[in-house]
């Protein structure tokens, strides 16, 4: 069901006045009117609070924005709610509350969600990229230590050779030391491609992989 707007109300007349992007307005409008607002056709009630709760995720109120969104994914399926404007309902509120719970770093929860994005939609890039960035927050904490290492020891080497050269003359014993910093430098860089290959590409993989089978 897409809304079908008759007649609106006065209360509905103003929000609609309200550009889109001023999220904080829109919040203390939904806020200063919840109670009138409750009392609208069906039609203007969930474009308000569907509104509402896009502007509690745009500013960062993710608890608040969770349990709101619930309930709007609860009342899209009951009544068979499909768009508000040109949004649609379910994917958009569903896409968001897992954004929420990955912000919140409820990443449990939030993996189920983006396994259930996929599973709707897996040519959708942001629902890919959701679920990467709950395998990288679940990584091992070694990865992310290994890299700034490997980072550290390469403009060691560098370093370490530029003051090489600049001297007239040295021994060739001393490239023992830079050539080593570069050495560990590709060792840690090899270890943490492994690692983000293993712990997050390859099970996304298998995840779209299944996706496909079904």
């Amino acid at each position: 069901m897409n809304i079908n707007y008759t007649k609106p109300s006065r209360l509905f007349q103003d929000f609609r006045s309200i550009p889109l992007s001023d999220y904080h307005y829109l919040i203390s409008f939904y806020e200063k009117n919840h109670k009138d607002i409750q009392y609208l056709p069906f039609e203007e009630e969930m474009t308000i609070q569907f509104y509402y709760t896009n502007a509690l995720f745009e500013t960062s109120n993710f608890h608040t924005h969770i349990t709101l969104a619930e309930r709007l994914l609860e009342m899209s399926i009951i009544h068979n709610l499909e768009y508000v404007d040109e949004f649609d309902v379910y994917m958009t509120l569903l896409h968001q509350k897992t954004a929420s719970h990955l912000y919140l770093e409820e990443v449990d929860k939030a993996t189920h969600l983006a396994k259930q994005l996929i599973g709707i939609d897996k040519n959708k890039r942001q629902h890919k990229l959701l679920l990467q960035q709950c395998f990288l927050i679940n990584r091992p904490h070694w990865i992310r230590p290994t890299i700034n290492f490997s980072a550290i020891a390469t403009l060691m080497g560098a370093f370490t050779m530029i003051v090489f050269a600049s001297l007239r003359q040295y021994d060739p014993a001393w490239l023992v030391a830079p050539y080593s910093l570069f050495a560990t430098a590709a060792i840690g860089l090899i270890a943490s491609a492994i690692g983000y290959y293993y712990y997050v590409v390859a099970p996304v993989n298998q995840i779209l992989s299944s996706t496909e089978k079904k």
